[in-house]
């Protein structure tokens, strides 16, 4: 983006020139204009994100005759073959792309909810006689036949990571404010392998609706862009999603329920996914956005799903 001043042939002549009685020369007015150049190029970037009406007004002590709505845009990122993979033991919570921001970073007044973060649980320590791996129980069958059944047709219900940003740098970014999605397990395949188990499942086509996003520099503030924008809606569909999902679950025999899930691997592949109005300078954080949500999701409701049908079984099934 350029920015082109024309002024009247008399002022320019004039080398003190003034407007009104500011010296446009002046050290002050020098230093304001480098300033206001140097964010002209994160200004052109937001003023194409935001394709629709903004839900902030415009801060108190900047004046505006209406709701703020953004310049016409149709910008769509489409991202091909991401895979997605997150790995962690029991001892600490879930690593994710995000990081967590306060709504003082927030256009002012303005909240967001904070979705729930998977933490896992401490295990039940190293294998000894009052324990097993599933894997090498006799029974492993049954407990894979039960947890298949209860998985197959479960909806997860999937948040983004509200309340978390993604940033490119400190003023280029995004913050999630809301967004929700339903995944829908189709004829999952549980099976037994070299390290312990391994869920899969695919699903070929699903729509993402609802999502609302604040962006920095919010360029409906000139007083402070640093801020993240009022909330703005995004669409977003996935293509060819696939989950694998390792885990190593340990037997307590004493209790005969699961103790522990082990070390857990998921690894989500998309095929392509597609959201839209997002600029490409910003297209990279559309994958982690969707990474965090589906890693949160799955630990959240598939794990606590896979473990009660489990557990249903060692109570009949368990012994020494």
């Amino acid at each position: 983006m350029q920015l082109h001043l024309r002024m009247p042939r008399n002022v320019i002549r004039d080398k003190r020139a003034t407007i009104g009685s500011v010296d446009i020369h002046s050290p002050l007015m020098r230093q304001t204009m480098s300033i206001f150049t140097r964010l002209i190029p994160a200004i052109g970037l937001c003023a194409l994100v935001f394709g629709g009406r903004a839900e902030a007004q415009v801060r108190p002590g900047v004046r505006s005759a209406s709701p703020v709505t953004a310049p016409a845009a149709k910008v769509e990122v489409v991202k091909t073959n991401l895979t997605l993979t997150s790995s962690s033991d029991e001892r600490a919570p879930l690593g994710h792309r995000g990081v967590k921001s306060s709504d003082d970073e927030n256009a002012k007044g303005e909240r967001d909810s904070y979705a729930p973060v998977a933490i896992r649980a401490v295990p039940i320590g190293a294998l000894n006689s009052k324990s097993r791996r599933l894997k090498d129980d006799p029974n492993v069958q049954a407990y894979l036949t039960k947890a298949k059944s209860l998985l197959n047709g479960f909806e997860i219900n999937t948040a983004l990571l509200a309340g978390h940003k993604y940033m490119i740098s400190n003023c280029l970014g995004i913050k999630v404010s809301a967004g929700e999605f339903m995944l829908k397990v189709p004829d999952p395949d549980l099976r037994v392998d070299n390290t312990g188990l391994v869920l899969t499942f695919a699903i070929p086509h699903m729509e993402m609706s609802g999502f609302k996003l604040r962006f920095r520099p919010d360029v409906t503030d000139p007083t402070e862009m640093c801020h993240f924008s009022g909330r703005y809606g995004v669409g977003a569909s996935a293509d060819n999603l696939r989950l694998e999902f390792h885990f190593d679950p340990i037997l307590d025999l004493e209790k005969c329920k699961i103790g522990s899930m082990g070390h857990i691997t998921q690894i989500w592949r998309i095929g392509k996914l597609r959201m839209s109005p997002l600029p490409t300078e910003v297209s990279d954080m559309a994958g982690n956005i969707i990474e965090d949500a589906l890693t949160n999701g799955a630990n959240l409701n598939l794990a606590d799903r896979i473990v009660a049908g489990f557990n249903s079984v060692a109570g009949l099934q368990c012994h020494p």
